[in-house]
């Protein structure tokens, strides 16, 4: 009894050490760790005296702000941060602040842009003096690892302190099998900038309500009705619009005269004017109301087929267009004597026919590109057609698709014409096409073509356009332009549209973004207005069979029932097509449903993997970061700013027929050891964009945007002495400083070298200038066009009264750079 005494009373004293521990020495606090991405082969390929600069530069920026969110840094570890704070909310506001700032600091300035990755963990620690360990510790650096570039993420535990109403805007990640935790992690992604908000907005369950915008004809002109089928209250009713035949065609026939290969900019007032007037004739006062103050993000807009040809998505509430403000797609009722195919394609390929009239040179090119994004996506699954094909090779082509890209020739339908597509023998009729599909329709069709829509009626006899013919075939999606849209647009439309389709996002919010990017950086004004998406606005397209790799997560394709894009009845009562697909194959049931329109899938639907495109293709797909994409788009402008049958009058010659490549999957090789810089061979091929203005909007500096780039053509051909070819590229006519692509999976290095190739250029520069008060700052960037790769960056400091000073100043800094970018330039 005496050893039993003695010891229970060395556990009773254990226990109050412990405690007494834990109440001297421990603490709860936040943990954050930061690490630079790519560090350790900057310090290889730049050497340690410039890593050291990069690492010591990110500490300069970082450590204040980690002081002004009230908390410590620990220590530094390599090119790691490892900080503590007294309050979850202080954590997480710090790791937000942290990513501004690097962004804002290294996204203007001529240095190089430093990206971290930021993960923050909640929980009690143990203070030992000024370090603090313990399995709060442990956890925060596991979730940092972690991270992607650019990103803050956090446990749930943090989230949980957090107190109601943070207002900060979170995504749930897979939970996290932390080396050394017995059980995973749950963890979510912190949306820092505006982009990641409206990703995260965008994929929320909310998102996935949509708001139903119904228009049909009624007896006496239009019925509508604005229901929210997410809400359990809500009765669909219907108000009479006393507007005649006349009347709804004097409303639409202006738009297609306005934005008709994409309008002029004297046209962008008149547009909004009538999008106002089409708002407020066609909709009752309820349902303009309902729209301006409805928080929802998705509308899904079911017309009947005789209202097709109204540019809907183009109706303005006084603030907006609908199609920029909402993700939209169009569900088509149509009449009850149309036969419908029932199923999706048994096939997986997904097609990429490019250039079938032989005579589109830039279309092969698209056709390449895509063809690569596709084969990243989906290797050994991609079937790409690049140059002139047979009426009988398109169609076999067009029935083998389950997921279908073309860029071409599209022929717009009317006066006994048919609509079709141009092939090398004659045009494929949009009947044709539906009749290929009979047994099978594919899930996507991006038809990236002039009129491959229609801004005309659809006909009783014979498809009055491509999209008619691909709809009342059983395509559930199919995007296409209303009219015609310059070259260079159409590109920068698909790229921003599949953008966020390879990152997964719903088709409606892919198509707003693009008509948003279109809006602010474009060759026409009104480009943004021709697009229009047919088929539920929510379903998004991981493929449908294979598990997909982006940004370090892998996934699996979800497919619950999808609402078709076109059903049929003009009674109360339809008949559509709802489909399920599973792994490799599709299948669907004829479901009665009380209008098709009303039938709302319980879940949010899916699809296969998007066809990646413009209709020019170019190269622009290719550039995987924010830079690179800029200076694609610019590059664009210059390159296809026309459209296609001013390109084919340009007298080149055609494609001979090409056969078709089944793109194979490929093993990732090994990466080859670096090799030694060595100095670039014969005269670096250069071209200057226009200059970017940051900050604070003044118009008085306006005259940089060009002038700058001037005086640097000047001291390049000064310094470079015969080692420098000037690439002219003339009056680029879009706002490059606007459209920033993010960057994507799918975007190669191979893709990216393509740019250089066709726009002979090797080397872009682009700068930026910024005024703050009497300061004015001047700062360029050499970017190797083949990696997107800041070589060299050169700045200017000084006051705005001595701004020809600081020009000199600024050719000063390029003449001394030019020579270390040649030498970091791939020979």
């Amino acid at each position: 009894m005496a050893l039993e005494d003695e010891l229970q009373t060395l556990i009773e004293q254990r226990r109050e050490i412990d405690r007494a521990l834990l109440e001297r020495h421990a603490s709860e606090m936040a943990v954050l760790f930061t690490d630079i991405v790519g560090s350790t082969a900057f310090f290889e390929q730049r050497g340690d005296i410039e890593g050291f600069a990069l690492v010591r530069r990110h500490n300069e920026l970082l450590f204040p702000v980690v002081k002004h969110c009230g908390g410590r840094v620990v220590k530094t570890i390599g090119d790691s941060i490892m900080a503590v704070f007294p309050t979850a909310i202080d954590g997480l506001r710090c790791a937000v602040a942290m990513q501004e700032t690097l962004a804002k600091e290294t996204g203007t300035a001529a240095v190089e842009r430093i990206k971290v990755r930021i993960g923050v963990h909640w929980g009690r620690v143990l203070k030992d003096g000024d370090d603090v360990f313990g399995d709060t510790v442990n956890t925060a650096a596991r979730i940092n690892g972690a991270a992607d570039g650019d990103e803050v993420l956090t446990s749930r535990a943090l989230v949980d302190a957090l107190a109601s109403g943070h207002g900060f805007v979170t995504a749930p990640r897979r939970a996290l099998a932390a080396k050394g935790k017995s059980a995973p992690v749950d963890v979510v992604a912190v949306a820092w900038s505006a982009a990641q908000r409206e990703d995260a907005l965008a994929r929320s369950p909310a998102a996935r309500e949509a708001l139903v915008l119904e228009i049909v004809r009624g007896a006496g002109g239009l019925r509508v009705s604005a229901s929210d089928p997410g809400d359990p209250g809500t009765v669909r009713a219907y108000t009479d619009v006393p507007l005649s035949e006349g009347d709804i065609e004097r409303l639409v026939e202006p738009f297609a005269t306005l934005a008709h290969d994409g309008g002029q900019p004297a046209y962008a007032p008149a547009l909004v004017e009538k999008g106002q007037q089409l708002f407020a004739r066609a909709l009752p006062p309820a349902v303009q109301e309902r729209l301006r103050v409805t928080a929802r993000r998705t509308l899904r807009l079911d017309v009947e087929d005789t209202l097709v040809h109204a540019p809907w998505e183009l109706l303005h509430d006084g603030s907006e267009f609908l199609g920029c403000r909402f993700s939209v797609g169009r569900v088509v009722s149509a009449r009850a004597g149309d036969t419908l195919t029932t199923r999706v394609a048994d096939s997986d390929a997904l097609v990429v026919v490019a250039n079938p009239s032989g005579d589109l040179p830039h279309a092969d090119e698209e056709g390449r590109v895509i063809e690569r994004l596709f084969s990243q996506a989906a290797p050994g699954r991609v079937v790409h057609k690049s140059g002139a094909l047979s009426r009988r090779e398109l169609l076999e082509l067009v029935g083998r698709a389950r997921v279908l890209h073309l860029a071409g020739h599209v022929k717009k339908g009317g006066d006994g014409n048919p609509a079709g597509i141009v092939v090398a023998d004659g045009v494929v009729s949009a009947d044709d096409v539906r009749g290929a599909l009979a047994q099978g329709a594919p899930a996507l069709v991006f038809a990236n073509g002039c009129h491959a829509s229609t801004s005309g009626r659809w006909q009783d006899a014979g498809a009055s356009s491509l999209a008619q013919a691909l709809l009342l075939a059983g395509v559930r999606h199919t995007l296409a332009p209303l009219w015609g849209v310059p070259d260079a647009d159409a590109l920068a439309f698909a790229l921003r549209f599949y953008e966020g389709a390879l990152g997964g996002l719903p088709l409606g919010e892919c198509a707003r973004r693009a008509r948003k990017a279109l809006q602010l950086t474009h060759r026409a004004p009104l480009s943004f207005a021709g697009y229009v998406l047919y088929g539920d606005p929510r379903a998004s397209f991981p493929l449908d069979d294979a598990r997909v790799t982006q940004a370090g997560r892998t996934r699996s394709g979800d497919f619950p029932p999808v609402t078709a894009p076109i059903g049929r009845g003009t009674g109360s009562v339809g008949v559509g097509t709802v489909g399920t697909s599973t792994a490799g194959t599709s299948t669907a049931e004829t479901a009665p449903t009380a209008r098709l329109s009303r039938a709302v899938p319980p879940s949010s639907p899916s699809l296969p993997a998007p066809p990646a495109s413009g209709r020019s293709s170019l190269v622009l797909g290719a550039l995987g970061g924010v830079l690179a994409g800029v200076l694609a788009i610019a590059l664009a402008g210059w390159w296809l700013g026309r459209d296609h049958d001013a390109a084919t009058s340009g007298g080149a010659a055609a494609t001979s027929a090409a056969a078709v490549v089944v793109a194979p999957a490929t093993p990732s090789a090994p990466a080859p050891p670096t090799a030694p810089a060595q100095p670039h061979v014969g005269p670096v091929r250069v071209s200057v964009m226009p200059f970017q203005a940051t900050g604070a909007p003044d118009a008085t500096l306006d005259y940089l945007k060009l002038g700058l780039p001037e005086v640097i053509v000047t001291a390049l051909v000064e310094a470079g002495a015969g080692g420098v070819q000037i690439v002219e590229r003339g009056q680029i006519e879009v706002d490059i400083g606007e459209l920033d692509f993010q960057q994507s999976k799918y975007i190669d290095a191979a893709t990216r070298a393509q740019l250089g190739k066709i726009a002979g250029c090797e080397v872009a520069v682009l700068g930026a200038y910024q005024a703050a008060g009497s300061a004015l700052r001047f700062t360029a960037r050499f970017v190797d066009v083949e990696t997107g790769e800041v070589l060299v960056a050169a700045k200017s400091d000084g006051a705005t009264s001595e701004v020809f000073a600081l020009q000199d100043r600024l050719a000063l800094e390029v003449k001394r750079a030019l020579a270390d970018v040649r030498t970091r330039m791939r020979p």
